[in-house]
């Protein structure tokens, strides 16, 4: 929140013009009330993490740095605090850069509903506890460090792990549900996807750790939209939450929901097609990659090409790329000369299929806010939707903005 010191308030034929004093922007009040309100309002500021001769940094949409590169690491904003490294230790800022946290950690994760977790070194082995917004240490350091967990608050519970086995503790610190898994997931929507037993047996469970489906499975998927894939005695099919088959297993591979369409191929080598909720196949199973409908259209590949289709299965945009991406904003990225997972040069092509930003770049990334990272060289840079570099390629390394406040 902008300090009262930092503002100029000026009158202006009854009205007062409020000016910050550096000049960046300036807002307009009507009467004492929105005034007030003025005042109390937060900046938006839209930030970017990068990195330059191995510093991390953050920079505003001009491309200024915001945040200066002195950074040895960081990781993106979350609930408007970043953290970053300072000589191999970690602690947090806020989107001016102003140290809010001392960097003290061995290792942390970013903030998730007000909490973040923290590496300790104790004389037995480093341990996880958690902080507030504060530094506050609120959950001693007490769990074991997992490179695979996230070790973040959902639905006011984290998974932990307790002596070889792992549970879900609530934000005083107490273990509301036993630690009695092989892994767990995170919670989404009231449930968790946990395993256990020597065969990797995968269920769900409620926030109070009881098993809302009793069946196990060989391996699942997290629910979306009401269902969820899981696999039984080596086939796909998906469940709802009493339990019940909606769609038997019959498919060797598939993808939850999306849209109210999956993804889900019936033989090895048999190709990906498209079925609806009831398990009918309403685009046949004939694509060597099959992804997501976005923006009302699909990105597939056929013969080692990429192209699009709309929800009839019929191609709007030819298969003649050697990799795509899906169209974000109304384009799409997409490489020529490459062989799928490298080389070539990558652009944007519109609804159309039409090259509306040249294939000129190294790598690139779809569009985000307006902005896309480009890599012309070894360095990054930004492009905006007429291929105009707006900040041009200087890092080493860069992410997407973000709205802070």
């Amino acid at each position: 929140m902008a300090d009262n010191h930092d503002l100029l308030i000026l009158p202006n034929q009854g009205d007062s013009s409020i000016v910050l004093s550096d000049g960046r922007s300036s807002l307009f009040a009507r009467g004492r009330k929105e005034l007030s309100n003025l005042l109390n309002r937060r900046e938006v500021l839209y930030l970017a993490k990068v990195k330059v001769n191995g510093r991390c940094g953050f920079i505003d949409r001009t491309g200024q740095f915001v945040i200066d590169p002195v950074f040895e690491g960081a990781g993106d904003f979350s609930e408007n605090i970043a953290y970053v490294a300072v000589k191999h230790m970690y602690g947090f800022i806020d989107n001016t850069g102003t140290i809010l946290i001392e960097p003290q950690f061995e290792e942390v994760t970013s903030f998730s509903e007000g909490l973040a977790s923290v590496e300790v070194d104790t004389p037995e082995m480093n341990k996880i506890g958690f902080i507030d917004k504060t530094g506050k240490v609120v959950i001693s350091p007490q769990f074991r460090w997992s490179s695979y967990h996230t070790y973040q608050f959902k639905d006011d519970l984290a998974g932990v792990d307790v002596g070889d086995k792992w549970g879900y503790i609530d934000k005083s610190g107490e273990l509301v549900i036993k630690a009695k898994f092989d892994t767990a997931g995170d919670f989404s929507d009231g449930t968790a996807r946990v395993s256990f037993g020597e065969h990797d047996c995968f269920g769900y469970i409620d926030t109070t750790g009881k098993f809302i489906i009793n069946r196990l499975f060989d391996q699942s998927q997290d629910f979306s939209e009401g269902l969820a894939a899981v696999r039984l005695n080596g086939k796909w099919g998906y469940i709802d939450k009493t339990e019940e088959f909606v769609i038997g297993p019959q498919f060797v591979c598939s993808w939850n929901f999306h849209n109210g369409v999956a993804t889900a191929a019936l033989s090895d080598g048999g190709g990906w097609g498209y079925i609806d909720k009831t398990g009918e196949f309403f685009i046949s199973p004939r694509f060597k990659e099959a992804g997501y409908f976005q923006e009302g259209i699909a990105l597939v590949n056929i013969g080692g090409k990429h192209g699009f289709i709309d929800r009839t299965g019929k191609f709007i945009i030819d298969p003649r790329f050697d990799n795509a991406e899906p169209f974000h904003e109304g384009l799409a990225l997409v490489n020529i000369g490459g062989n799928g997972l490298s080389g070539g040069k990558y652009g944007f092509i519109n609804w159309t299929g039409d090259i509306v930003i040249k294939v000129q770049f190294d790598e690139a990334h779809s569009f985000e806010d307006g902005l896309a990272r480009v890599k012309i060289g070894d360095k990054w840079g930004y492009i905006d939707k007429t291929g105009e570099c707006v900040i041009p390629p200087q890092f080493n390394h860069v992410r997407p903005f973000q709205k802070t406040e």
